[in-house]
């Protein structure tokens, strides 16, 4: 036992001797040892000819130690805005449920359960959405001085990716329509929700729901014009499924990915920001198969449906639109999480977003790696990015085929397969809390020495009870 003790230490001398020759690099919450303690094999470890290879391996390439701490590194994507029900984030080091202000790394998969909902913000200032029994894995967060670069997979159910866009949000006298994110526990958006209101004697329901609702639209906008003096980064995505990818800049994209079955998904963008816009950014769908690529442009405002394989993809116009649109109209009117993410883009993005950035405080105080831009073709991004588009649709060609093959072997054994199919158990919850509050006074916080009445709160209460009078 003494000479398997005094090889290890032999080893380690060694080992820390190749350390001190380079100058290494650190990220935040990194030590010094790269020995992965919990997953170290002792018979590996205190293998004479492992060690000798991982000493020729490393004379190799000098600057191995530094390569490894950025393998190891794993990047804030986001945070959790607020979950409704039950979300859970599977990591690498476990399975845990998680709730506002929850962080979320890269490698996580976040999960909502029967009847949950959550909304994600991410650090580039995209708003994501999860509908129930929905899955989003969150694989790589990159950025550069010129731009970010997010590849995330859509994994099942039905998610709602939205990019932060420079215009106004058009002023709407309506109340929001995801009623069960109308309260955060964001201090200045509480704030701003209880301060005092000035009543209008003559017409009460009037003062507390129609101005005070275009007043949170103006609150928004000058948030939007304030972030938008020094928020200058694009972002670009690649957005996978398990029967394709789409790709683009600031897209903002309905997901409906159902295992088993048919997915489908839209370019969205013009019902949540401003009717009157005309341009948005245009993603591309790109096909599955081990042939060359081949990229669909996709129509802005238009349902898509892609066969189970990924190798077709056409306009979509069955009878699930309708389930589609009350899916979206959940999503139509969100003042409040849109405010949430122009705060946090204040409290958490500002420094990613300067075209300066001081690369070892980056990545030392935030833990974040600086890449070279995109537009340069020898850059490390720019080769990044090809990669993975290719490396993802031969990925997903061989897990969509084998789980192809596994149908058609249950079809003939005759064993029992689960499909997903939409309907809804996505939307019902929240279509119901939206429905009860519709005569419920939202903006009912103002201080009063009067007694709040049924017919000055509710305006469908005063209609009916003054026609049975």
């Amino acid at each position: 036992m003494n000479r398997y003790l005094l090889l290890a230490l032999i080893l380690f001398h060694f080992v820390l001797i190749e350390i001190s020759n380079g100058e290494e690099i650190f990220y935040k919450g990194q030590t010094r040892s790269l020995i992965d303690w919990p997953n170290l094999d002792p018979y590996e470890w205190l293998d004479f000819n492992y060690w000798k290879r991982e000493q020729l391996y490393r004379k190799k390439f000098p600057d191995w130690a530094n390569v490894q701490r950025d393998k190891n590194n794993l990047e804030e994507v986001g945070r959790i805005i607020k979950c409704v029900g039950d979300c859970i984030n599977e990591r690498h080091d476990g399975v845990f449920k998680v709730g506002f202000y929850s962080k979320v790394y890269e490698t996580n998969e976040l999960k909502t359960e029967d009847e949950s909902y959550a909304w994600i913000y991410l650090m580039d200032g995209t708003l994501v959405r999860l509908s129930p029994n929905s899955s989003i894995t969150f694989n790589e967060f990159n950025m550069s001085t010129k731009e970010f670069l997010i590849y995330s997979r859509v994994n099942y159910g039905n998610v709602l990716w939205l990019s932060r866009q420079a215009s106004e949000v058009e002023v709407r006298d309506l109340r929001e329509t995801d009623s069960m994110f109308s309260l955060l526990l964001i201090p200045e958006i509480d704030e701003w929700l209880s301060r005092e209101k000035e009543l209008d004697e003559n017409d009460l329901y009037e003062s507390l729901t129609r101005a005070e609702y275009s007043k949170q639209y103006d609150h928004l906008n000058k948030l939007i014009k304030e972030n938008n003096e020094w928020i200058s980064k694009p972002t670009k995505f690649i957005l996978s499924m398990p029967n394709g990818l789409v790709t683009g800049q600031n897209l903002s994209m309905e997901f409906v990915v159902l295992l088993g079955n048919k997915s489908f998904l839209k370019q969205r963008g013009f019902d949540v920001y401003n009717s009157t816009t005309t341009t948005f950014p245009e993603g591309e769908y790109i096909t599955l198969g081990f042939d060359k690529a081949q990229p669909y442009p996709l129509s802005p405002n238009t349902w898509y449906e892609v066969d189970f394989r990924g190798k077709n993809i056409e306009k979509y116009e069955g009878d699930l639109l309708k389930s589609f649109q009350i899916g979206e109209l959940v999503t139509k009117r969100i003042p409040t999480i849109m405010t949430a993410r122009e705060l946090w883009l204040r409290k958490f993005s500002k420094l990613l977003h300067g075209e300066v950035v001081d690369e070892k405080y980056l990545r030392e105080e935030m833990g974040y790696r600086l890449w070279k831009e995109l537009a340069d073709e020898k850059g490390d991004l720019f080769l990044r990015y090809n990669y993975l588009l290719e490396f993802i649709r031969k990925l997903e060609s061989q897990s969509i085929g084998a789980y192809a093959t596994y149908i058609e072997e249950s079809k003939k054994e005759g064993l029992m397969y689960e499909t997903m199919e939409y309907g809804p158990g996505y939307y019902s919850k929240a279509m119901a809390n939206y429905s009860v509050r519709r005569e419920s006074d939202y903006w009912g916080m103002a201080k009063s020495d009067r007694k709040i009445l049924n017919s000055t709160r509710r305006k469908f209460w005063r209609i009916i009870h003054e026609n049975n009078r």
